[in-house]
Order: C-alpha cells, then structure tokens, then sequence
C-alpha cells in the first residue's frame, strides 16, 4: 500500500544570476520523511507545480510516495523486473 505524503512548499524565484526554487521544510516535515525511508535507505521527493500559489508566494509542492509498515517492516512496492517475471507464464 502507498500513499503520497506532503512535506514542504517550494517557491520559484527569478534571482539575479538566474532562476532558483527556495525550498522549507518544517521540522514535522523533515519527521514525515524519517518515518518512511524507501527501501534503500532513501526517500524521493517530488516537486510539482500547484494549481494556484499560496498566500505565501509558494508555486511548488513537495511530496513522497510513502510505503505501508506491516509488523515493524516496511512493505515494498515490486520492481519492473519482479513484475515482469510475474507475468511471464512459464
């Protein structure tokens, strides 16, 4: 099972030796992202545009995608190459 989980907002700025993303992360945020590490040890952070800004200026969302803990383990989604093999009939 997995489902996204929000942790950060990202704003776009257009600096004055080009553009750049101001990213904040609060410390319930940076928590989030402990609490579900992805099977290497790491987690991936999606940034994706927002529909409408905030009152803050922010333009961008920061996600992951976290995986279910069963029984004190975490479950992991199956890779391509596992897929694959499942598909395969003989």
């Amino acid at each position: 099972m997995t489902e996204k989980v929000y942790c950060g907002k990202a704003r776009y700025v257009e600096g004055k030796y080009g553009p750049y993303f101001e990213i904040s992360f609060s410390p319930g945020d940076l928590d989030k992202i402990a609490e579900y590490p992805g099977e290497s040890g790491w987690t991936n952070l999606r940034m994706v545009p927002m529909r409408n800004h905030d009152a803050r200026g922010n333009t961008h969302t920061i996600y992951f995608i976290a995986r279910a803990q069963i029984n004190g383990t975490f479950e992991f989604d199956k890779s391509p190459h596992e897929e694959l093999e499942d598909a395969i009939p003989f």
